[in-house]
């Protein structure tokens, strides 16, 4: 049977901080999934009992939004995913494909009340880690959310203008339509015969 690399493990955001020792452990309980590009890991909706690590190959990850799969970013090498139903104990909040053929190790959340048990620092130092990783992407969706809300308050403001500038143009417009072509034309004709 294959194993995960302790090494490899403890370069890895779940398992940073801990032993060699404790990944050595810990890679006991990882079960290999090889998946091939357009798998689907889980989907939103489903009942949870396992978090991944990914060792290899890319990830897409997707949300339902208005009865449509909106694409939200992708995993890379060394990211773990699952971790959300891990922590709320509710289903998955979204779908996880492959985009290409990957290589998944498989954390079954029993085998985490295992760890529990036998090494209550390893288990809290996964726990942390997992804490560590949710804070980072709450971060970045704050700052996602405030780039939104700038570009939303950005896009009024030139709606905003637009709508002035237009309302000038129609103003202008109007007033230059009330001259007639042949007005304006002598005023041209002269101009140039002062010029000459």
């Amino acid at each position: 049977m294959l194993t995960a690399d302790p090494a490899w493990l403890a370069r890895c955001a779940l398992f940073g901080g801990l032993s060699q020792h404790a990944c050595s452990q810990l890679a006991r309980h990882l079960l290999r999934v090889d998946c091939k590009s357009g798998d689907t890991i889980y989907r939103e909706g489903d009942g949870a009992s396992a978090l991944f690590l990914l060792e290899s190959g890319r990830l897409e990850i997707y949300k339902q939004h208005n009865g449509r799969e909106v694409a939200l970013g992708e995993l890379k090498s060394g990211e773990f995913f699952g971790d959300m139903s891990f922590i709320d104990m509710h289903p998955r909040s979204m779908t996880v494909c492959a985009s290409e053929p990957a290589v998944i190790w498989k954390l079954d959340y029993a085998a985490l009340r295992e760890i529990y048990v036998s090494d209550l620092k390893c288990y809290t130092l996964v726990v942390m880690n997992i804490a560590r990783e949710m804070s980072r992407r709450l971060r970045r969706a704050d700052r996602a959310r405030v780039i939104d809300r700038m570009s939303a308050q950005l896009f009024e403001r030139a709606t905003g203008a637009r709508r002035v500038f237009g309302d000038v143009i129609s103003r202008i417009g109007l007033r230059g339509m009330g001259r007639s072509s042949e007005d304006k034309a002598p005023a041209l004709t002269k101009s140039r015969a002062v010029g000459s």
